[in-house]
């Protein structure tokens, strides 16, 4: 079934079931597309990394270095899902009690149910044996069911049928994903003002407004390899590449379509991807106008796969373009959607956002474009990769980091905000800077008034003798952890060299007056 057919059956199933007010339909709805993946499937996606493994369930079941999460992301969705969904963890937190319930009872449907005591309590709830046959909860009729069931039974008893973050909350157990389910909830609000009705043609709504529903990064990849083959916009103009897939992009695709013996239906499957992937060379000339992102010419055998070969921007595409890309993913950076960079040869918005990262934290000029000096700091960074991440559990701070990180997770619920890259990058930055000023713990973590300071701090609030670390927010969300592993790796070395400190801590007064108080 298509995700318009799966989102237009839970549509019809809800307001049968009187969820009727337009607000909180739009809330339900927003909800579940973002539960289920926009809809797409009734199974949970496990294809993480290794390195993605690490930085979304660090620690869990004993997980601690980046050697451990590749192996069990080696083994394929059904490791991965036995890994972070059984064992001690599986047990206390989802009733996963037996050999395999990770994978047994993976998330399923439109709200993702998962572990062995959700599908047994739903189960009975709803009349169903979920436990002997777990897969009944991606039949499209059941999981709109348990959809339903989990909104009236966790949403409507608080009172947040139109609360956003407090939906998120009943169904979610935190605020994992809150931006986007603020922006689905809206868009699905703003189809149903105009009329969206289940079975009718309009598209399902997409956050942000897209008409044409297609991935941002997707969207981006069609709208650079569309301008190489020489489509423009209705003024002739290239197509910007900003991974909006609008009335401009959908023209120039059903063009290209018709031009390639194509179905002109402006949807971009696997025939009209592969004929867009062809060397653009065969197609029409590029047209006079400079593209906003040209991409240049296809890499040929020979060409290099070092990044240093010449300069890259976006609409870049080829091995080099991979080299950069993977060079950038092993510094931990990503884009503003916090996914672990895609080396795949295609410089679009991600990857330029990652690199002007990268930029920032070297004090480089932020232009998202590798140059000799970019190329230059790469090499320097790629030099310090021999020190473990703050995140491996080798580090020898480890156990700090992670005291920092549940702290700054903390933050990002209190003010509403989704966990990030930002996240781990503060967290690395507090870590970093507690460990040169000699602390040996993060006990708590506070923002200064306007939010532009935050300080690690060691000891109890009022205590004399506290100790404390103060990073600047903006400069510490992009400084990449890598960067942060290392400083904090030299520093805790050289720390192991000094005598340790007598009992008695001292500190300027002037150092303890300043130290921040809890907002």
């Amino acid at each position: 079934m298509s995700a318009k057919e799966n989102a237009d059956y839970l549509m019809d199933a809800a307001t049968k079931a009187g969820i009727n007010d337009p607000r909180e339909l739009a809330n339900f709805m927003g909800q579940m597309q973002v539960e289920c993946g926009g809809y797409s499937s009734m199974n949970e996606g496990l294809g993480y990394s290794g390195s993605r493994l690490l930085e979304v369930f660090p620690g869990r079941n004993g997980m601690n270095t980046l050697a451990e999460a590749n192996k069990v992301a080696a083994g394929g969705q059904e490791a991965i899902a036995n890994e972070i969904y059984g064992g001690a963890w599986g047990k206390k937190n989802l009733g996963n009690t037996e050999p395999g319930d990770g994978w047994k009872f993976h998330g399923r449907g439109y709200v993702q149910l998962t572990g062995r005591a959700n599908y047994e309590a739903v189960g009975k709830e709803l009349g169903l044996d979920l436990v002997n046959h777990p897969e009944l909860a991606a039949d499209r009729d059941v999981a709109a069911k348990i959809a339903i069931h989990y909104w009236k039974d966790r949403v409507q008893p608080h009172g947040h049928q139109t609360d956003v973050t407090g939906a998120c909350k009943d169904i979610n157990g935190g605020h994992n994903g809150l931006a986007e389910r603020k922006n689905a909830a809206q868009a699905w609000e703003g189809a149903l003002d105009k009329g969206y009705k289940p079975g009718g043609p309009d598209p399902i709504p997409l956050a942000g407004g897209g008409g044409h529903r297609m991935s941002k990064e997707k969207a981006e990849h069609v709208q650079t390899l569309l301008n190489a083959h020489g489509y423009t916009d209705t003024n002739g103009k290239p197509l910007v590449v900003d991974g909006h897939a609008g009335k401009e992009t959908k023209l120039a695709i059903e063009r290209f379509q018709t031009d390639h013996h194509l179905k002109a239906d402006g949807i971009v499957g696997p025939a009209t991807l592969k004929a867009l992937e062809q060397n653009p060379q065969h197609d029409k000339a590029q047209p006079a106008a400079t593209p906003a992102a040209p991409a240049p010419a296809p890499a040929t055998p020979s060409a290099t796969h070092s990044p240093t070969a010449a300069s890259l921007r976006e609409g870049a595409t080829g091995a080099s373009v991979e080299a950069l890309q993977a060079h950038l993913r092993d510094q931990g950076l990503s884009g503003s959607n916090g996914r672990p960079l895609a080396a795949d040869g295609h410089f679009g918005t991600q990857t330029k956002e990652a690199l002007q990262s990268f930029q920032r934290a070297h004090g480089l000029e932020a232009d998202g474009i590798a140059g000799p000096k970019t190329f230059q700091a790469i090499d320097s960074a790629q030099r310090q990769a021999g020190v473990p991440s703050l995140a491996d559990a080798s580090h020898p701070a480890n156990g700090m980091f992670r005291q920092a990180l549940d702290r700054v997770q903390g933050l990002d619920a209190q003010h509403g905000r989704e966990p990030g890259p930002h996240t781990t990058n503060i967290a690395g930055s507090l870590t970093s800077a507690a460990t040169v000023a000699g602390m040996r713990s993060i006990d708590q973590v506070v923002l200064n008034q306007d939010a532009t300071k935050v300080y690690a701090m060691q000891g109890a609030e009022n205590s004399p003798f506290k100790q404390h670390a103060e990073v600047d927010v903006m400069k510490a969300a992009n400084t990449p952890l890598a960067q942060s592993s290392a400083e904090a790796f030299v520093a805790s070395d050289l720390a192991r060299q000094q005598p340790q400190p007598s009992q008695t801590i001292t500190q300027s007064q002037e150092a303890v007056q300043s130290a921040p108080s809890r907002t």
